[in-house]
């Protein structure tokens, strides 16, 4: 048996293994266990494959009335499996066999009448569109009058409004329009020493040695995660209830992430955080990088 056959073997055993696994846990359970044996919190497959605490938990519980439609779902698995290293197929199958079954029911359109040679003729009807030629016409001669009714009574109204003195309006014309003014953008808080930005691939990580104070003040509850840029470490993660309030000491570059934004207030040293240009419209959250 050459290499690449014993590969094969191995990996076929591999998904019938995953397979077997799912049949007996479900998706959400092996995909739990998994990130549990990696070592990775919620918080850290948030940073892995981008998908929310919610949904991420709504997984792992099954919870699918919590979930956007199945195709997305399924999408959800695959990315969760891979930022994991298992496989994903028995998954998905999982899923669709306990929550999104295809519809196997198919429509009969075959007629049970075998098939003839027999030559169909039938009666070629006289053409009959001439009867229509009298309505066409009495149609038309219609609309023509109206056409010269209507035009004859626009005509007399400008000749009266051609008739009426006009009114001196220059006084009215030669007084300035107020302009609108134009929108400005969020203006990013100055911090002293602390520079924000984007959380993308395009954002520069390098920063100045020194630390930074985070306060976060919650009006309702909320996910808040702080980490270190680089190595992904977490400085800080909790679900803080309504109305209480946590202060994280971090070296710079850290990265923030709020699980929602609806009344979370941020300081960096003192300094109220303004981020609202961070703020993602598809579901609240908010990611921004300081260094």
């Amino acid at each position: 048996m050459t290499e690449e056959q014993v590969q094969n073997t191995e990996t076929s055993e591999t998904e019938q293994q995953d397979a077997v696994q799912a049949d007996k846990q479900g998706f959400g359970a092996v995909l739990r266990q998994a990130r549990e044996a990696c070592g990775y919190t919620i918080g850290d497959m948030v940073g892995r494959v981008r998908i929310s605490v919610k949904q991420l938990r709504a997984i792992e519980s099954e919870e699918v009335d919590l979930l956007p439609e199945p195709v997305y779902v399924r999408g959800f698995i695959r990315a969760y499996a891979k930022s994991l290293g298992i496989d994903s197929t028995a998954l998905v199958e999982d899923y669709n066999t306990r929550f999104a079954p295809v519809d196997t029911k198919v429509a009969h359109a075959i007629s049970d009448i075998g098939y003839t040679n027999e030559q169909v003729f039938s009666e070629r009807r006289p053409s009959s569109w001439w009867r229509i030629i009298p309505l066409v016409l009495l149609v038309a001669a219609v609309a023509a009058g109206a056409w010269a009714v209507l035009n004859q009574k626009m005509l007399e109204e400008k000749q009266e409004a051609a008739a009426k003195p006009t009114v001196e309006t220059t006084q009215a014309a030669s007084q300035p329009v107020a302009a609108e003014p134009a929108k400005v953008a969020p203006k990013r808080p100055e911090i002293p020493g602390v520079k924000l930005s984007p959380d993308d691939a395009s954002a520069v990580s390098v920063a100045e040695p020194g630390e930074v104070r985070l306060r976060f003040q919650t009006k309702n509850s909320a996910w808040v995660r702080v980490s270190r840029i680089g190595d992904d470490r977490t400085v800080f993660e909790q679900e803080m209830p309504a109305g209480s309030v946590r202060v994280v000491h971090a070296a710079k570059p850290v990265r923030v992430i709020l699980g929602s934004t609806d009344g979370v207030k941020v300081e960096v040293n003192g300094v109220d955080c303004n981020y609202s240009e961070f703020v993602s419209s598809a579901d609240k959250t908010a990611r921004f990088r300081l260094h």
